[in-house]
């Protein structure tokens, strides 16, 4: 272990400012470096907010990146310095960042760095301090060698602690998917599933096997539901009752949250001030806007009426958090017991921060709300033209009667983002297209992002913009690496022309290559419905996938349920909306064979 002297020793020797990272010169990199091991948290949480913003820059490797490695390892190797968790994570997430460019340089170099350092890792996975040994688990990853398995499973076996043992079962899934480690490592994942009796720890093990590819586990929904709810109530799980209905699995969760929140003593509290247990509505930080408190967060996600009283809480205090308006979002309509304090903020939150979104915030919620929030027309239009604020306007009012001249105004913006709402309002209030074709037509001529907003815009005014149909079809056959404005020309082209000679072939191409498109892509078969017959089989295979595209081996997300469960209802939708071309085939004796060949 370093001395106390020896934590920064030869940091200023490093030609930082011959470097740079991702906002510009790395001469800023020791004093961050010194900041991530000083004893104020809010030093350190600051610091390690602009390594992973400027140095390790959504997952960037740079050559300053390489060379603060050996200093943050002195930093996690200290026993009894604050941070180091966080720190391990960070060396984690270097050492396993993968190369957009494919190349190597930083990236291999970084790997190698992380990976030399092995025989600390081990040590950190017997340190004193549960949360070094949780992020330790996933930094044991980089460089993995045959050892890797053994020294999870070994800890495992002797740890009490249980964000220590979920972070060695999250470890082994992604071991479990390099070809090297897999047969060993889906065996041992297998074995603890059965043997484990805690039933937070056999849910993750399940999700890491089931996530794993062409794997498939016999286990009943309704004991897979009571293993989520013994879960949740941390109980051990009972044997599902011969015929016995499943229970609601998110209904613990959002009860668990509304209690919690409900119980607080503390309806805000200083982030550097939280412990694990506390459930704050409102969390202050120390530098910036104060936001709404996780659990207030997940309540709010789930859209329980009853969190909105504590949103509206939220929503009244003097210094309004950043995303309370994008919470009040998802309730729609729901949310119109909030529009007097939501009127309020509009009028009385403050101006000239470029920073500061929140006013946008409470104009997307109004237009979430739509006329059941009429009564704010009048202080929408008090405020500066903004996109928010046009879309706000043509939802709370459709019709229009008080602000078109507002609308014709923005339309004429050379702002692409205020410019195409407000032409889409005027298409819908009015009926005319001559703005939203004008407002096209200039975005035609932009950039890819323009092009598409141009297509969309279109898409919109349908047979009005029949005109155009020359346009979209260049665009539709143009080079898209990404797929987004492809798809957004051929819906764009089925709309105007109602003819699917080119739009379907081109998004039928899509499919394969873009995943993420596919939830776009059984939409706009359902539009075209029988003509979409040739989507048929993808659709079909979707459907009987046990894992689809969403599952993603190096991540995750909340919304990954939500989406998947979007995607199947609109490939039942598409089969269904095709389905009266099967049963015109089956009618017709000349073209039944069409059907036997497609199914």
């Amino acid at each position: 272990m370093a001395a106390d002297h020896d934590l920064f020793a030869g940091l200023d020797a490093v030609r930082w400012s011959r470097m740079r990272h991702a906002y510009g010169s790395a001469r800023d990199v020791p004093d961050l470096l010194r900041g991530l091991a000083d004893p104020d948290p809010a030093v350190r949480e600051q610091a390690l907010d602009d390594m992973y913003g400027a140095v390790h820059h959504q997952g960037d490797v740079y050559p300053c990146t390489v060379a603060a490695i050996p200093f943050l390892l002195r930093i996690v190797e200290r026993p009894g310095l604050p941070g180091r968790a966080e720190v391990v994570e960070l060396v984690a997430s270097i050492g396993s960042a993968a190369d957009p460019t494919g190349l190597s340089g930083p990236y291999r170099k970084a790997d190698e760095a992380v990976a030399a350092a092995s025989p600390l890792w081990a040590r950190l996975l017997d340190d004193e301090d549960p949360r070094v040994r949780e992020a330790t688990a996933g930094v044991l990853l980089a460089g993995a060698d045959e050892a890797v398995l053994a020294r999870l499973a070994g800890r495992l076996a002797v740890e009490d602690d249980h964000g220590v043992r979920a972070a060695i079962v999250r470890a082994a899934g992604v071991l479990a998917r390099r070809p090297e480690h897999a047969a060993d490592t889906r065996a041992w994942l297998a074995r603890t599933l059965e043997e484990e009796r805690d039933p937070r720890l056999r849910l993750g093990l399940l999700a890491e096997l089931a996530a794993l590819p062409d794997t498939r586990l016999d286990l009943p929904v309704a004991e897979v539901l009571d293993l989520i709810n013994a879960a949740y109530e941390g109980r051990r799980p009972t044997a599902p009752a011969a015929g016995a209905a499943p229970s609601a699995g998110a209904a613990p969760a959002a009860d668990a949250l509304f209690e919690g929140l409900s119980a607080t003593a503390e309806r805000e509290a200083r982030h550097a001030a939280l412990d694990g247990g506390a459930m704050p509505w409102v969390v202050v930080w120390d530098r910036g806007l104060p936001s709404a408190g996780p659990a207030l967060h997940a309540l709010g996600g789930t859209g329980d009426e009853r969190a909105l009283p504590m949103l509206a809480w939220a929503l009244d205090r003097e210094q309004m958090p950043h995303d309370a308006g994008s919470l009040v979002i998802g309730y729609g309509p729901r949310a119109a017991p909030l529009v007097p304090i939501l009127r309020r903020r509009l009028r009385d939150l403050p101006t000239g921060d470029p920073h500061d979104h929140r006013r946008g915030g409470v104009a997307h919620a109004l237009a979430r709300i739509g006329p059941a929030a009429a009564e704010a027309l009048p202080d929408l239009l008090a405020q500066p033209v903004t996109p928010a604020v046009v879309t706000a306007l043509a939802a709370l009012d459709p019709a229009a009667r008080d602000h078109l001249p507002v609308l014709r105004e923005a339309a004429s913006s050379p702002d692409r983002a205020l410019a195409v709402p407000a032409a889409r309002a005027l298409w819908e209030a009015t009926g005319g297209a001559g703005a939203a074709l004008a407002v096209a037509d200039r975005c035609l001529d932009g950039d890819a992002y323009s092009r598409r907003d141009a297509a969309d815009l279109l898409a919109d005014l349908g047979p009005a913009a029949h005109a155009r149909a020359g346009r979209l079809r260049r665009l539709a056959r143009s080079v898209d690496p990404y797929g987004w404005l492809t798809l957004s020309a051929v819906r764009a082209l089925w709309r105007v022309t109602g003819d699917p000679g080119t739009a379907l072939p081109v998004s039928l191409a899509l499919w394969e290559p873009h995943p993420y498109r596919r939830t776009a892509l059984a939409s706009l078969w359902t539009e075209i419905g029988p003509a979409a017959a040739e989507a048929r089989p993808l659709l079909l295979a979707e459907l009987g996938r046990a894992r689809r595209h969403n599952a993603a081996d190096d991540g995750y997300s909340t919304g990954h349920v939500r989406d998947d469960e979007k995607l199947l209802t609109l490939c039942r939708a598409a089969l269904a909306a095709i389905a009266d071309e099967v049963h015109a085939k089956l009618s017709d004796p000349s073209r039944r064979s069409a059907v036997h060949s497609d199914t």
